[in-house]
């Protein structure tokens, strides 16, 4: 980490104009909350309305050493430069940005506590929490000393409201609340701590609390789990985890240690898996993809997340639109996914068959064919096939052939293909429209297509 006075100038400005960002942001979405508290004011049910406000997780290191105006860029190894981002410093916090500030800002954040967002040191999770309860909550300002987290939010909310929690839900039976009700805290500043211990697993960091003490370890992915050196805190008294207790109290963390088993064998976190994105989109986890050859979509379908979308980046596939051109014409987006940021859209325009393939708003790959798709029912196919696959940065080159009713109108080679497009930055597969930024320049957004789209398949046979 650079410090702030041996910045170059340059450094400093897109730094700066980084923050500044962020910050517009907060206070936007400040302004928005005080919307919300006028209007319960406004009908007078603010005093008896529970507010809850909290923050995800630390202050996050996905900047990087200079910050970026495209978060995929991060998470496709390949940063931006500080040259890069000052050409378009205007646009940042815009449309055709998903900036994220520098991680000397995350550090200043996430003072005095260590380490960042993704860590399971203190700098990773411990977040803001703020709760409103003014006809039940006396002492509004006050501070709360007690532990807690994120989990115990519903079974706080079930108290407050004189709810049981559910055994079952549309015949699913239910698991137990895996949290403690904080509402005692409300009116006892002083009570004890009522939940006891707590376990953190975050790929492949990990820690554990109990009574005020934390054992934490921090993982370096793809190294060997017993290499991890575990650190030992009485956080009751050190609150910003400064003094490792580790060679002194070798007992108590040992006694942690296995204690962070037994719970994690409670929560199913084993196996330990310190995979990123891979990870997530992995067809044995709940919410990716199902993995099968041939994926068929129709018009209306809503827009599907990335991860639970086909896996067609860097993997040979086929798209085909199966349409009904009116004697009129048609115009419009058949398919795709991303947006300005980066993402594929197969498209036609004054009549002609598009795709075009935006690799992280560096460069646009595009092949078309030579004449207009004549009137009737045709099939429109575009067909990649990988040709190398690069690592961090993160990338394929493959070549891309276009088809109406399966013959070649167009040809492509060398198409780059990030290793991923996130729903962050843009959205994920939309069939027969672009919502959102578009994904090539070449149209306007949506862009919904005019003629008859019968549905469109994804195979990867």
């Amino acid at each position: 980490m650079q410090a702030w006075a041996n910045l170059t100038a340059e450094q400093k400005q897109v730094y700066c104009r980084l923050q500044e960002v962020f910050a517009g942001f907060v206070d936007h979405a400040d302004h928005h909350l005080g919307r919300v508290f006028s209007a319960l004011d406004e009908m007078g049910i603010r005093d008896n309305t529970v507010i809850v406000l909290v923050s995800d997780n630390g202050a996050s290191q996905k900047g990087l050493q200079n910050g970026t105006l495209n978060t995929d860029r991060y998470r496709n190894y390949f940063p931006d430069t500080v040259e890069e981002m000052l050409k378009n410093l205007d646009e940042a916090g815009g449309p055709s940005t998903d900036p994220h500030y520098p991680m000397g800002w995350a550090m200043a954040g996430n003072a005095p506590l260590k380490r960042w967002k993704q860590d399971t040191h203190s700098g990773g999770n411990t977040d803001p929490f703020i709760i409103s309860w003014p006809g039940k909550i006396k002492d509004g300002g006050a501070i709360r000393n007690q532990y807690h987290h994120v989990t115990d939010v519903v079974p706080t909310i079930l108290e407050v409201a004189g709810l049981p929690a559910p055994t079952s839900v549309n015949g699913v039976k239910q698991m137990p609340m895996h949290g403690v009700s904080m509402a005692y805290s409300f009116t006892d500043s002083a009570a004890r701590t009522r939940k006891r211990v707590l376990y953190f697993e975050t790929l492949g960091s990990r820690a554990i609390w109990a009574d005020g003490w934390t054992a934490v370890t921090w993982h370096k992915t793809d190294t060997p789990w017993e290499n991890d050196q575990w650190e030992l805190y009485h956080t009751d008294v050190d609150f910003t985890e400064a003094d490792d207790l580790a060679a002194k109290n070798p007992e108590k963390l040992k006694d942690l240690i296995t204690l962070w088993e037994v719970e994690a064998k409670k929560y199913n976190v084993f196996p330990l898996d310190d995979r990123r994105y891979e990870r997530v989109a992995d067809p044995t986890r709940a919410g990716a993809a199902i993995p099968k050859k041939l994926y068929t979509y129709y018009p209306g379908t809503s827009i599907l997340h990335p991860l639970a979308a086909p896996q067609i980046l860097g993997v040979e596939h086929t798209i085909t639109a199966h349409v009904t051109i009116p004697e009129t014409g048609a115009d419009g987006v058949l398919a795709c996914s991303g947006g300005e940021l980066g993402g594929w859209t197969l498209f036609l325009k004054d009549g002609t068959f598009h795709y075009v393939h935006n690799y992280l708003k560096l460069d646009q790959f595009a092949v078309s064919s030579a004449e207009v798709v004549p009137t009737g029912q045709h099939t429109l196919s575009v067909h990649f096939t990988p040709i190398e696959k690069h690592l961090k940065p993160d990338y394929f080159i493959g070549n891309v052939t276009l088809s109406v009713d399966g013959k070649q109108v167009g040809e492509m080679k060398g198409n780059k293909v990030a290793g991923q497009y996130s729903a962050v930055t843009g959205y994920g597969l939309l069939i027969g429209r672009n919502t959102g930024t578009p994904v090539s320049h070449e149209y306007k957004a949506p862009f919904a297509f005019t003629g008859k789209l019968d549905k469109v398949t994804m195979d990867l046979k």
